[in-house]
């Protein structure tokens, strides 16, 4: 069922959000901690393990030895951009928000 609303480009303005949330006081507006996808998801014996099997995989088919085989460090390196306000009950302590590794534009 599709209904009519009065929004241009199909998005409320700032007066409704301000109304929206004065009609809803357990809500506001906040800013969400940047959570990069490879935090969220908890490593595991079986993801370790799926790591060492396609990386055994790749050094049989491509016959790299050790000399070929780098290591970087990632740090300075800012890979998790900054997500836009959301809304969230008022009770939540902590609103975290999974963000790409990958940036518009880039």
């Amino acid at each position: 069922m599709k209904t009519d609303h009065p929004f241009t480009n199909k998005c409320g303005g700032v007066g409704w959000l301000k109304g929206f949330l004065r009609r809803h006081q357990n809500l506001s507006v906040c800013t969400p901690e940047a959570t990069s996808i490879s935090r969220a998801v908890i490593f595991n014996q079986l993801q370790i393990a799926t790591f060492y099997n396609v990386l055994k995989e790749v050094l049989d088919n491509t016959q790299a030895d050790a000399l070929k085989i780098w290591n970087m460090d990632e740090t300075g390196l800012n890979n998790v951009h900054k997500p836009v306000n959301i809304t969230a009950t008022k009770d939540v302590q902590t609103v975290e928000k999974i963000t790409s590794g990958e940036r518009d534009g880039e």
